[in-house]
């Protein structure tokens, strides 16, 4: 995402209702957002900027 790159903005989810995913990208010190994880389903996402923060997909994709 070329908007995000200028603003310093170090990583950004997608997520896919239809697909029930969630693509986490970060910022690489080469310059562009590179794919870190895939979840999917009922997947556990640790949410690494918030301290014991995990996010349930199951109770996302109801």
């Amino acid at each position: 995402m070329k908007v995000y790159e200028p603003t310093g903005v170090k990583g950004y989810w997608i997520v896919d209702n239809r697909t029930e995913t969630v693509e986490v990208f970060i910022f690489k010190e080469s310059g562009y957002y590179q794919l870190q994880a895939l979840f999917k389903g009922k997947d556990l996402i640790e949410v690494s900027i918030f301290e014991d923060f995990i996010i349930d997909l199951k109770n996302i994709f109801l």
